[in-house]
């Protein structure tokens, strides 16, 4: 019986502490964090890269970093500055040799996020919080490569508005220190891989100029602190 109740007090004890392990949380509505991961390119002319076997070449790496602070237990706020490469084409379809004209640039984007928090962020019974965000940005390109397209200039130092939607999942490893997953679809006008078709370049493939922006998929791994 003695053991019985040693066993139950010792349960009580390791409950109780992990409930009181991030009771300090509200104290710390601050945070930064710095991150980093790969990103695939969605642009005009994406096809010519799946066309060609080379996929795996509209994935490139990118990194950013983030401070923030909760305004209520479930919303935040933040501002991240990243910093990465980016694959785009040059025209395929109206080339008479139909060849195959790669090029990259870098980028530098701003982004002003907007997160909600499934789980109250002061919760005790979960480390793991899930969070979704929006972001409203503006990106920076620069650094074009030369696609050795014979016609079609590409052009460079382009400046352009962007919006996000993404999924942040933030597991707490202290009061103070966590490691986040973070996946996110970007959007930008339509000149930020330097390239902006015309009406009548809709007529060479179906799709190929009716989207209005330039698309990128991001995955992100890194940590984040609280203070």
């Amino acid at each position: 019986m003695k053991k019985i109740i040693t066993m139950a007090l010792c349960l009580v004890s390791i409950a109780l502490g992990a409930q009181s392990k991030f009771d300090n949380r509200p104290d710390r509505p601050f945070f930064v964090s710095v991150q980093g991961g790969l990103l695939v390119s969605v642009n005009e002319n994406a096809f010519s890269y799946v066309n060609s076997g080379r996929f795996a070449d509209l994935i490139t790496a990118q990194g950013s970093a983030q401070v923030g602070v909760y305004i209520s237990d479930h919303f935040l706020t933040r501002i991240s500055v990243g910093y990465g490469g980016n694959a785009s084409a040059a025209n395929t379809e109206d080339t008479a040799a139909r060849g195959f004209y790669p090029y990259r640039f870098k980028s530098v984007n701003l982004f002003w996020d907007f997160g909600f928090d499934f789980l109250n962020r002061n919760t005790t019974s979960s480390i793991f919080l899930p969070r979704i965000y929006l972001g409203l940005g503006y990106a920076h390109t620069f650094g074009f490569t030369d696609s050795g397209h014979p016609w079609q200039t590409i052009k460079g130092n382009n400046n352009a508005f962007g919006f996000r939607l993404g999924f942040m999942g933030e597991f707490q490893l202290s009061p103070v220190f966590s490691v986040i997953l973070d996946l996110a679809g970007e959007a930008y006008g339509d000149w930020y891989n330097g390239l902006q078709p015309s009406a009548s370049d809709q007529k060479l493939k179906d799709g190929y100029a009716g989207f209005p922006f330039d698309l990128r998929a991001c995955a992100s791994a890194g940590v984040l602190f609280h203070f």
